[in-house]
Protein backbone atom coordinates (compact mmCIF):
# COMPACT_ATOMS: atom_id res chain seq x y z
CA UNK A 1 0.00 0.00 0.00
CA UNK A 2 3.09 2.36 0.62
CA UNK A 3 4.33 1.98 -2.64
CA UNK A 4 1.21 2.14 -4.08
CA UNK A 5 0.98 5.48 -2.52
CA UNK A 6 4.15 7.10 -3.30
CA UNK A 7 3.93 5.29 -7.28
CA UNK A 8 1.20 7.51 -7.43
CA UNK A 9 2.59 10.19 -6.14
CA UNK A 10 5.89 10.56 -8.36
CA UNK A 11 3.49 9.72 -11.34
CA UNK A 12 1.65 12.90 -10.57
CA UNK A 13 4.18 14.71 -9.01
CA UNK A 14 7.77 14.18 -11.10
CA UNK A 15 9.50 17.58 -9.71
CA UNK A 16 9.28 16.53 -6.26
CA UNK A 17 7.74 17.80 -3.36
CA UNK A 18 7.32 21.47 -2.93
CA UNK A 19 5.48 22.98 -0.10
CA UNK A 20 4.69 25.78 -1.76
CA UNK A 21 1.26 25.49 -3.55
CA UNK A 22 -0.86 25.11 -0.72
CA UNK A 23 -4.66 25.20 -0.47
CA UNK A 24 -6.78 25.79 2.56
CA UNK A 25 -9.55 26.38 3.87
CA UNK A 26 -8.92 29.73 5.73
CA UNK A 27 -7.76 33.11 4.56
CA UNK A 28 -4.09 33.84 4.41
CA UNK A 29 -2.56 37.35 5.64
CA UNK A 30 -2.13 38.61 2.22
CA UNK A 31 1.97 39.36 2.44
CA UNK A 32 3.90 37.06 0.77
CA UNK A 33 7.98 35.86 2.66
CA UNK A 34 10.45 37.69 0.64
CA UNK A 35 11.69 33.72 0.09
CA UNK A 36 9.48 32.82 -2.90
CA UNK A 37 9.92 29.35 -5.25
CA UNK A 38 8.38 28.30 -8.46
CA UNK A 39 6.31 25.42 -9.54
CA UNK A 40 5.34 24.98 -13.38
CA UNK A 41 6.08 28.76 -14.11
CA UNK A 42 4.16 29.57 -10.68
CA UNK A 43 5.75 31.51 -7.97
CA UNK A 44 4.66 31.33 -4.39
CA UNK A 45 5.95 33.33 -1.58
CA UNK A 46 3.79 31.21 1.23
CA UNK A 47 6.59 30.89 3.52
CA UNK A 48 5.88 33.33 6.70
CA UNK A 49 4.80 37.11 5.86
CA UNK A 50 7.32 39.70 5.48
CA UNK A 51 5.64 42.07 7.61
CA UNK A 52 2.20 42.07 9.72
CA UNK A 53 2.36 45.61 10.55
CA UNK A 54 -0.71 47.50 10.12
CA UNK A 55 -0.82 50.71 9.58
CA UNK A 56 -4.21 52.07 9.04
CA UNK A 57 -7.28 49.52 10.30
CA UNK A 58 -10.68 49.20 8.66
CA UNK A 59 -13.09 51.40 10.22
CA UNK A 60 -14.36 55.11 10.33
CA UNK A 61 -11.15 57.57 10.48
CA UNK A 62 -9.73 60.80 9.24
CA UNK A 63 -8.99 60.53 5.65
CA UNK A 64 -4.79 61.12 5.38
CA UNK A 65 -5.14 62.97 2.23
CA UNK A 66 -9.21 64.45 2.05
CA UNK A 67 -8.61 65.13 5.81
CA UNK A 68 -12.44 64.47 6.21
CA UNK A 69 -13.76 61.64 8.82
CA UNK A 70 -14.68 58.77 6.04
CA UNK A 71 -15.34 54.73 6.34
CA UNK A 72 -12.62 52.73 5.65
CA UNK A 73 -13.21 49.78 3.81
CA UNK A 74 -10.34 47.87 4.08
CA UNK A 75 -7.00 47.41 6.35
CA UNK A 76 -3.97 49.28 5.12
CA UNK A 77 -0.23 46.70 5.48
CA UNK A 78 2.72 48.47 6.16
CA UNK A 79 5.40 46.93 2.68
CA UNK A 80 8.01 48.24 0.82
CA UNK A 81 7.60 49.71 -2.24
CA UNK A 82 8.40 46.96 -4.99
CA UNK A 83 10.03 44.66 -2.99
CA UNK A 84 7.04 43.16 -0.51
CA UNK A 85 5.05 40.67 -2.14
CA UNK A 86 1.38 40.48 -2.08
CA UNK A 87 -0.32 37.34 -2.43
CA UNK A 88 -3.87 35.49 -2.96
CA UNK A 89 -4.92 34.87 0.58
CA UNK A 90 -7.01 32.90 -0.82
CA UNK A 91 -7.11 31.08 -4.16
CA UNK A 92 -10.00 31.80 -6.90
CA UNK A 93 -10.43 33.84 -10.20
CA UNK A 94 -9.24 36.99 -11.05
CA UNK A 95 -12.65 39.00 -11.91
CA UNK A 96 -10.54 42.35 -12.12
CA UNK A 97 -6.90 43.85 -12.85
CA UNK A 98 -6.45 47.53 -13.09
CA UNK A 99 -3.39 48.66 -14.29
CA UNK A 100 -2.04 52.41 -15.36
CA UNK A 101 -2.32 54.34 -11.93
CA UNK A 102 0.79 56.39 -11.38
CA UNK A 103 2.06 57.42 -7.87
CA UNK A 104 0.56 61.14 -7.02
CA UNK A 105 -3.19 60.48 -8.90
CA UNK A 106 -5.03 59.41 -6.40
CA UNK A 107 -8.21 59.12 -8.03
CA UNK A 108 -7.07 56.49 -10.08
CA UNK A 109 -8.57 53.40 -10.02
CA UNK A 110 -11.37 54.99 -7.73
CA UNK A 111 -8.61 55.82 -5.36
CA UNK A 112 -7.32 52.06 -5.00
CA UNK A 113 -4.78 52.83 -7.76
CA UNK A 114 -3.61 49.74 -9.71
CA UNK A 115 -5.29 46.70 -8.36
CA UNK A 116 -6.41 43.30 -8.38
CA UNK A 117 -9.44 41.78 -7.19
CA UNK A 118 -9.97 37.92 -6.44
CA UNK A 119 -13.45 36.07 -6.81
CA UNK A 120 -12.49 32.94 -4.21
CA UNK A 121 -13.68 29.70 -3.90
CA UNK A 122 -16.10 30.58 -0.80
CA UNK A 123 -17.63 33.41 -3.11
CA UNK A 124 -16.26 36.35 -1.84
CA UNK A 125 -14.34 38.94 -3.03
CA UNK A 126 -11.03 40.35 -2.34
CA UNK A 127 -9.41 43.47 -3.09
CA UNK A 128 -6.11 44.10 -3.26
CA UNK A 129 -5.07 47.82 -3.66
CA UNK A 130 -2.37 50.45 -4.35
CA UNK A 131 -0.07 48.14 -6.14
CA UNK A 132 3.29 48.54 -8.48
CA UNK A 133 1.17 48.17 -11.71
CA UNK A 134 4.34 46.40 -13.91
CA UNK A 135 4.37 44.08 -10.71
CA UNK A 136 1.13 42.83 -11.26
CA UNK A 137 1.92 39.00 -12.21
CA UNK A 138 -2.12 37.91 -13.02
CA UNK A 139 -4.84 38.84 -15.54
CA UNK A 140 -8.59 38.82 -15.38
CA UNK A 141 -9.63 35.25 -15.84
CA UNK A 142 -6.84 33.36 -14.83
CA UNK A 143 -7.10 31.12 -11.52
CA UNK A 144 -4.79 31.54 -8.76
CA UNK A 145 -4.01 29.43 -5.67
CA UNK A 146 -3.40 30.45 -2.66
CA UNK A 147 0.00 31.78 -2.10
CA UNK A 148 0.55 32.70 -4.98
CA UNK A 149 2.59 36.06 -5.84
CA UNK A 150 -0.04 38.66 -7.90
CA UNK A 151 1.88 41.89 -7.04
CA UNK A 152 3.96 43.80 -5.48
CA UNK A 153 3.28 46.34 -2.85
CA UNK A 154 3.32 50.37 -4.04
CA UNK A 155 1.33 53.54 -3.56
CA UNK A 156 -0.97 54.01 -6.34
CA UNK A 157 -3.85 55.93 -6.08
CA UNK A 158 -4.93 57.37 -2.83
CA UNK A 159 -1.94 56.84 -0.71
CA UNK A 160 0.03 58.36 1.20
CA UNK A 161 2.98 55.92 1.07
CA UNK A 162 3.73 52.22 0.26
CA UNK A 163 1.51 50.15 1.32
CA UNK A 164 -1.68 47.07 0.57
CA UNK A 165 -5.23 47.59 0.76
CA UNK A 166 -6.82 44.62 1.21
CA UNK A 167 -10.64 44.53 1.48
CA UNK A 168 -13.42 42.12 1.58
CA UNK A 169 -16.28 41.91 -0.22
CA UNK A 170 -18.95 39.62 0.61
CA UNK A 171 -21.55 37.60 -0.43
CA UNK A 172 -20.38 37.77 -4.24
CA UNK A 173 -20.98 41.43 -5.34
CA UNK A 174 -18.17 43.29 -6.91
CA UNK A 175 -17.71 47.03 -6.88
CA UNK A 176 -16.30 48.24 -10.04
CA UNK A 177 -13.20 50.16 -9.42
CA UNK A 178 -13.68 54.07 -9.59
CA UNK A 179 -17.26 53.91 -8.15
CA UNK A 180 -18.27 54.22 -4.25
CA UNK A 181 -19.97 50.96 -2.82
CA UNK A 182 -23.37 50.79 -2.82
CA UNK A 183 -25.49 47.39 -2.88
CA UNK A 184 -27.97 46.84 -5.94
CA UNK A 185 -31.12 46.63 -4.59
CA UNK A 186 -31.83 43.47 -2.55
CA UNK A 187 -27.99 42.59 -2.33
CA UNK A 188 -26.64 40.95 0.48
CA UNK A 189 -23.08 42.24 -0.56
CA UNK A 190 -21.40 44.16 1.73
CA UNK A 191 -18.01 45.27 2.77
CA UNK A 192 -17.23 43.25 5.68
CA UNK A 193 -14.08 43.90 8.37
CA UNK A 194 -10.77 41.73 7.16
CA UNK A 195 -10.29 40.82 10.66
CA UNK A 196 -12.89 38.34 10.23
CA UNK A 197 -10.89 36.78 7.41
CA UNK A 198 -7.01 37.20 8.43
CA UNK A 199 -5.20 37.34 11.62
CA UNK A 200 -1.52 38.60 11.56
CA UNK A 201 -1.28 36.41 14.74
CA UNK A 202 -1.82 33.35 12.88
CA UNK A 203 -1.00 34.40 9.19
CA UNK A 204 -1.09 31.38 7.75
CA UNK A 205 -4.22 28.98 9.19
CA UNK A 206 -5.39 25.67 7.98
CA UNK A 207 -2.43 24.49 6.32
CA UNK A 208 -2.29 21.28 7.44
CA UNK A 209 -4.85 20.66 4.77
CA UNK A 210 -2.40 22.01 2.07
CA UNK A 211 -2.91 20.47 -0.91
CA UNK A 212 0.54 20.98 -1.98
CA UNK A 213 1.90 20.12 1.19
CA UNK A 214 3.28 17.26 -0.36
CA UNK A 215 6.19 16.57 1.73
CA UNK A 216 4.29 17.01 4.89
CA UNK A 217 2.19 14.28 3.52
CA UNK A 218 4.76 11.98 2.32
CA UNK A 219 6.36 11.93 5.46
CA UNK A 220 3.29 11.06 7.33
CA UNK A 221 2.54 8.30 4.92
CA UNK A 222 6.22 7.18 4.62
CA UNK A 223 7.79 7.48 8.08
CA UNK A 224 5.08 8.15 10.77
CA UNK A 225 3.14 7.00 13.19
CA UNK A 226 -0.69 5.73 13.23
CA UNK A 227 -3.65 6.99 14.29
CA UNK A 228 -5.41 4.99 16.82
CA UNK A 229 -8.97 6.44 17.24
CA UNK A 230 -7.74 9.85 16.16
CA UNK A 231 -5.63 9.47 19.20
CA UNK A 232 -1.85 9.36 19.25
CA UNK A 233 0.37 7.50 21.72
CA UNK A 234 3.23 8.74 23.56
CA UNK A 235 6.49 6.58 22.92
CA UNK A 236 8.88 6.37 25.26
CA UNK A 237 12.12 4.18 24.03
CA UNK A 238 14.67 3.38 26.66
CA UNK A 239 17.58 6.18 26.12
CA UNK A 240 15.49 8.81 24.13
CA UNK A 241 12.89 11.16 24.27
CA UNK A 242 9.56 11.22 24.72
CA UNK A 243 7.74 11.19 21.51
CA UNK A 244 4.55 11.28 19.75
CA UNK A 245 3.14 10.87 16.29
CA UNK A 246 5.48 11.31 13.18
CA UNK A 247 8.40 11.81 15.72
CA UNK A 248 7.27 14.83 17.24
CA UNK A 249 9.55 14.96 20.58
CA UNK A 250 7.61 16.72 24.29
CA UNK A 251 11.20 18.04 25.29
CA UNK A 252 12.32 19.86 22.52
CA UNK A 253 8.57 21.16 21.15
CA UNK A 254 6.97 22.18 24.51
CA UNK A 255 6.59 25.75 22.67
CA UNK A 256 4.68 24.16 19.78
CA UNK A 257 1.93 22.72 22.31
CA UNK A 258 1.40 26.13 24.35
CA UNK A 259 1.78 27.83 20.39
CA UNK A 260 -1.64 25.52 20.09
CA UNK A 261 -3.63 25.64 22.98
CA UNK A 262 -2.32 22.63 24.46
CA UNK A 263 0.49 23.57 27.30
CA UNK A 264 2.18 20.63 28.33
CA UNK A 265 2.66 20.44 32.59
CA UNK A 266 5.59 18.75 34.21
CA UNK A 267 9.42 19.27 33.37
CA UNK A 268 12.27 17.09 32.85
CA UNK A 269 11.84 15.94 28.77
CA UNK A 270 8.27 15.08 29.85
CA UNK A 271 8.48 12.14 30.62
CA UNK A 272 5.13 12.18 32.85
CA UNK A 273 3.20 11.79 29.57
CA UNK A 274 4.58 8.40 28.47
CA UNK A 275 1.55 6.29 27.41
CA UNK A 276 -0.92 8.96 27.20
CA UNK A 277 -2.41 9.94 24.17
CA UNK A 278 -2.97 13.29 22.15
CA UNK A 279 -6.03 14.29 19.58
CA UNK A 280 -4.17 13.82 16.15
CA UNK A 281 -5.34 16.56 14.60
CA UNK A 282 -3.29 18.59 17.25
CA UNK A 283 0.00 16.77 16.65
CA UNK A 284 -0.33 16.88 12.80
CA UNK A 285 -0.49 20.66 13.35
CA UNK A 286 2.60 20.97 15.58
CA UNK A 287 4.69 18.65 13.18
CA UNK A 288 3.33 21.08 9.92
CA UNK A 289 4.47 23.54 11.99
CA UNK A 290 8.00 22.06 12.62
CA UNK A 291 8.44 20.87 9.13
CA UNK A 292 7.70 24.37 7.92
CA UNK A 293 10.17 25.95 10.51
CA UNK A 294 12.78 23.46 9.19
CA UNK A 295 12.41 24.19 5.27
CA UNK A 296 12.31 27.99 6.34
CA UNK A 297 15.98 27.71 7.96
CA UNK A 298 17.34 25.59 5.28
CA UNK A 299 16.46 28.00 2.72
CA UNK A 300 17.98 30.82 4.52
CA UNK A 301 20.98 28.70 5.30
CA UNK A 302 21.32 27.61 1.51
CA UNK A 303 20.98 31.17 0.42
CA UNK A 304 24.26 32.11 2.84
CA UNK A 305 26.15 29.50 0.89
CA UNK A 306 25.05 31.02 -2.38
CA UNK A 307 24.03 27.40 -3.53
CA UNK A 308 20.97 28.01 -6.15
CA UNK A 309 19.07 24.56 -5.06
CA UNK A 310 15.53 23.09 -6.35
CA UNK A 311 11.93 23.15 -4.35
CA UNK A 312 12.82 19.21 -4.07
CA UNK A 313 15.98 19.69 -2.50
CA UNK A 314 14.92 22.03 0.02
CA UNK A 315 12.78 19.25 1.27
CA UNK A 316 14.63 16.90 1.15
CA UNK A 317 17.14 19.15 3.43
CA UNK A 318 13.94 20.15 5.92
CA UNK A 319 14.08 16.04 6.05
CA UNK A 320 17.47 15.57 6.93
CA UNK A 321 17.03 19.01 9.25
CA UNK A 322 14.25 17.55 10.98
CA UNK A 323 15.88 14.31 11.47
CA UNK A 324 19.22 15.09 12.99
CA UNK A 325 18.65 18.77 14.42
CA UNK A 326 22.17 20.16 13.02
CA UNK A 327 23.76 20.54 9.15
CA UNK A 328 25.64 23.36 9.62
CA UNK A 329 27.93 21.87 11.73
CA UNK A 330 29.67 18.45 11.81
CA UNK A 331 28.65 15.80 13.86
CA UNK A 332 31.51 13.55 15.41
CA UNK A 333 33.73 14.67 13.03
CA UNK A 334 31.70 13.99 9.66
CA UNK A 335 31.90 16.98 7.52
CA UNK A 336 28.99 19.57 6.92
CA UNK A 337 26.60 19.75 4.09
CA UNK A 338 27.92 22.88 2.91
CA UNK A 339 31.36 21.14 2.45
CA UNK A 340 29.97 17.81 1.31
CA UNK A 341 27.88 20.04 -1.29
CA UNK A 342 30.70 21.86 -2.51
CA UNK A 343 32.79 18.74 -2.89
CA UNK A 344 30.04 16.51 -4.18
CA UNK A 345 27.27 18.44 -5.67
CA UNK A 346 23.56 17.01 -6.60
CA UNK A 347 25.42 13.80 -7.21
CA UNK A 348 25.15 9.55 -5.70
CA UNK A 349 28.48 10.75 -4.55
CA UNK A 350 27.00 13.33 -2.03
CA UNK A 351 24.98 10.07 -1.07
CA UNK A 352 27.57 7.48 -0.55
CA UNK A 353 30.12 9.65 1.00
CA UNK A 354 28.47 11.69 2.96
CA UNK A 355 24.75 11.93 3.18
CA UNK A 356 23.39 7.86 3.71
CA UNK A 357 25.49 7.74 6.50
CA UNK A 358 25.19 11.12 7.97
CA UNK A 359 23.19 11.51 11.59
CA UNK A 360 22.99 7.56 11.77
CA UNK A 361 22.26 6.48 15.40
CA UNK A 362 24.16 2.71 15.43
CA UNK A 363 20.79 1.55 17.79
CA UNK A 364 18.63 2.00 14.85
CA UNK A 365 21.19 1.91 11.86
CA UNK A 366 19.42 -0.44 9.25
CA UNK A 367 15.94 2.30 9.54
CA UNK A 368 17.90 5.15 9.49
CA UNK A 369 20.26 4.41 6.59
CA UNK A 370 16.81 3.52 4.38
CA UNK A 371 15.69 7.09 5.92
CA UNK A 372 18.89 8.58 4.97
CA UNK A 373 19.37 6.60 1.64
CA UNK A 374 15.51 7.92 0.59
CA UNK A 375 16.07 11.96 1.47
CA UNK A 376 19.50 11.88 -0.93
CA UNK A 377 17.67 10.16 -3.61
CA UNK A 378 14.85 12.93 -3.27
CA UNK A 379 17.65 15.33 -3.63
CA UNK A 380 19.58 14.35 -6.54
CA UNK A 381 16.81 12.70 -8.55
CA UNK A 382 14.00 14.44 -7.70
CA UNK A 383 11.76 11.10 -6.48
CA UNK A 384 11.17 10.03 -3.06
CA UNK A 385 12.79 6.52 -3.66
CA UNK A 386 14.24 5.60 -7.64
CA UNK A 387 12.76 2.16 -6.98
CA UNK A 388 9.38 3.17 -6.63
CA UNK A 389 7.40 3.97 -9.99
Amino acid sequence: DIKAIVDAYTENNPNGSALNACSSGEYWWPIGSSETTTENGVTFASGTPSTTVVTSSYGWRVHPISHVWKNHRGEDIDGQENVTNVIASMGGTVSEVVTGCTNGNYSCGGGWGNQVVITDTKGNQQRYGHLVGSSITVKQGDTVAQGQVIAKVGTTGSSTGPHLHFEMIVNGEQVPPGKKYKPTQGSTAEVDNPNFYIDPANPRPGSSTCAGGDLIQMLIEMEGGTAVNGKYKVECISGDVPTVGHGVTLTYNADKFAKFGSPLSGSNGYYNYCGQTFDAELIDKIYEDIINDERNAVIGMVSGYGFNLTDYQYDALASLKYNCGNITSGRGGETTFKDAYSRYGASQSLCTNWWNSYCVNPSFRAGLIKRRTNECNLFVTGTYNGSYG
